[in-house]
C-alpha cells in the first residue's frame, strides 16, 4: 500500500485509494489482482482478459494509476491478457518508492513486473510518464518488447517548461488552481464525471513528484526497433507535438507517429487509434 508520506494526510490516501476500489470493483472484465515483489517494493497489477493470449502491460501516467485504463480495458482484453501495472511513487497500491529517473532503476523495476509475471516479452501501452517507462525499459531489454504503444509519451523531447511553472501556481490556488491544471492537461476534450471527480480528488490529496523526465538519446531511441506507435494531441501543452513526431520518424522508420487533431494532453480520444493499430498487427 502505498505510504501517506506521498499524500499529503492519512485520511487522504484512504480516500483516494477508497475511490480507487471503487473503480476495480466496477471493472469491465473479469479481473485479478496480484500484489509483486520487486527491489522497489510491492507492485500491483490488474490482470484481465483470456489466459494464453498474447501480454499487453499498460502503464499510467503520473498523478493517476491503472483506474485509468476503465474505459478502454473491455476492448484491450478482448484479444490480449492484460496487465494493468501501477507506477510506484503514484497513487496507487504499488510502493511509495521514486528512484532516479536517471540510471536503470524504472527499467530494472518493469522487468521484475515481467519476470513475476512469467512474461518472456510482452507489448507496452503507456500514457505519458508511462510513456516514458515504456520506452525505458525497451532501451534496456528491446528483445522483451514485442511492441510499443505510446500515448503523448515523455523523454522525446523536453517538456514545456511553461506547463510546469503554470501547473506549480495554480496548484497554491486551491479549487479554483485546480479547475485551471485540469483544463491544462483536457483541453476541450470531454471529461466523464467519474474521471473528472477522481483527477480533483487525487490533486487534492497527493503530492506529486517534481521535476521533468529526462530525454533519450537518439543513440537510445535507435535500439527500438519493434513495431511502435506515437500519438500526440494536436493541443497538448505540456510536450509540443509536432517535434515528437518529427524526431521519432526521423530515428525510428519502423513507427506509425500520428498528430490527434483537437486533443490535448490527456489524449481522450486515443484508444481508438490503438484499436485499430492492434487491430491491423
Amino acid at each position: 500500500m502505498a505510504p501517506t508520506r506521498i499524500f499529503r494526510s492519512e485520511e487522504g490516501r484512504r480516500r483516494v485509494l477508497a475511490a480507487y476500489d471503487a473503480v476495480l470493483d466496477r471493472w469491465p472484465v473479469p479481473l485479478e489482482r496480484l500484489m509483486l515483489a520487486t527491489a522497489l517494493g510491492e507492485t500491483f497489477v490488474s490482470a484481465c482478459g483470456p489466459a494464453g493470449a498474447p501480454p499487453l502491460v499498460l502503464l499510467h501516467g503520473a498523478g493517476s494509476n491503472s483506474g485509468v485504463w476503465a474505459g478502454a480495458v473491455a476492448s484491450l482484453a478482448r484479444y490480449n491478457r492484460v496487465f494493468a501495472v501501477d507506477l510506484p511513487g503514484e497513487p496507487g497500491y504499488s510502493c511509495g518508492a521514486r528512484p532516479s529517473w536517471h540510471g536503470p532503476a524504472y527499467a530494472d523495476w518493469l522487468l521484475a513486473v515481467f519476470d513475476n509475471l512469467g512474461l518472456r516479452s510482452a507489448s507496452l501501452l503507456g500514457f505519458s510518464q508511462g510513456g516514458w517507462t515504456a520506452v525505458k525499459a525497451a532501451t534496456f531489454a528491446a528483445a522483451r518488447v514485442s511492441r510499443l504503444l505510446l500515448l503523448s509519451p515523455g523523454g522525446i523531447t523536453r517538456d514545456n517548461l511553461s506547463f510546469a511553472l503554470r501547473a506549480g501556481f495554480y496548484q497554491m490556488l486551491g479549487a479554483p488552481g485546480r479547475e485551471r491544471i485540469k483544463a491544462m492537461v483536457f483541453g476541450s476534450e470531454a471529461v466523464p464525471p467519474a474521471l473528472d471527480a477522481y483527477v480533483t480528488l487525487a490533486m487534492r490529496e497527493f503530492k506529486p513528484r517534481m521535476g521533468m523526465l529526462p530525454l533519450f538519446s537518439d543513440e537510445q531511441l535507435r535500439q527500438l526497433t519493434m513495431p511502435t506507435l506515437v500519438l500526440v494531441g494536436s493541443e497538448d501543452r505540456l510536450r509540443s507535438a509536432g517535434p515528437i513526431i518529427q524526431r521519432v520518424r526521423r530515428l525510428l522508420p519502423q513507427a506509425t507517429a500520428e498528430i490527434v487533431p483537437g486533443a490535448a494532453h490527456a489524449l481522450t480520444g486515443g484508444f481508438e487509434w490503438v484499436e485499430r493499430y492492434l487491430g491491423a498487427q
